[in-house]
């Protein structure tokens, strides 16, 4: 049988317990350093390889628990937890992306200077710049002061202008059975119209002004539903659209 015996230049700082033999060809020995609290234990056997015999082998048993190796597993479980974090936070943003439109507002205005007696004509797109195709109510096109297009206007010092005219555009419910009033707009496609406004009826003097809108829909993914439950547009009506708000145009007013 082989007996463990310490080396010499472990120093007084280390302690050796009386060894609790296992079996005849290894003991273990508990190394307690200057305060007394046990380290680690180490479970020790020579090394019977041909090169040298006197060497001998530590290592540290399974059953014992180590200060770094806890602070390893800690850290371990943290990556492991923000991982799972991460991941969940990217499916919830892909299944919100998927319900959401990504769909663009943009105003064209064909001057830039105007007169109190002229017509300003303006081109407005809808642009879808996502993957999925969007459908519109060809009446989400018209102006009203809450749905559909909103015109919003103010002067150069940034205060908001009450247009001396309301854009207040009501368009009747939609016709069952009509299949043309709704806008399919394609993945990198848009869909527009020019309209035409006197400016006597935007802005009541001369001046420069900013000009920008929002657009809402009309009507709702559960209207669709309820009202064309056996039309396709039940089925293609399923992307909701947020407030959109558009570029902002400016345009100087003379008398």
């Amino acid at each position: 049988m082989h007996h463990f015996q310490p080396p010499k230049n472990l120093g007084s700082s280390l302690k050796v317990v009386q060894p609790v033999p296992l079996s005849h060809t290894q003991s273990v020995y508990r190394f307690n350093d200057q305060s007394g609290r046990p380290d680690q234990v180490n479970e020790c056997y020579p090394d019977f390889s041909p090169v040298d015999m006197r060497m001998r082998k530590c290592k540290i048993l399974g059953g014992v628990r180590s200060r770094v190796g806890d602070g390893m597993r800690f850290w371990i479980i943290a990556v492991l937890l923000l991982a799972a974090v991460i991941a969940q936070a990217e499916k919830s943003s892909d299944s919100t992306s998927e319900r959401i439109a990504k769909v663009e507002l943009t105003l064209k205005a064909e001057h830039d200077i105007y007169r109190m007696s002229d017509t300003l004509q303006m081109e407005t797109r809808l642009s879808n710049s996502g993957s999925k195709d969007v459908y519109i109510w060809e009446e989400d096109m018209c102006w009203n002061p809450a749905r559909g297009l909103s015109m919003r206007i103010t002067t150069s010092a940034g205060k908001y202008v009450q247009s001396p005219a309301l854009l207040d555009c009501l368009p009747p419910p939609p016709a069952a059975g009509d299949a043309y009033q709704f806008v399919k707009i394609s993945p990198h496609t848009f869909y527009g119209h020019v309209h035409r406004f006197k400016v006597s009826d935007l802005v009541d003097r001369p001046g420069e002004y900013t000009l920008f809108a929002t657009f809402n829909r009309f009507l709702s993914a559960h209207f669709i539903a309820e009202t064309f439950p056996r039309e396709p547009i039940s089925k293609l009506w399923t992307t909701d659209i947020p407030t959109i708000t558009s570029n902002r145009i400016h345009i100087r007013v003379r008398p």
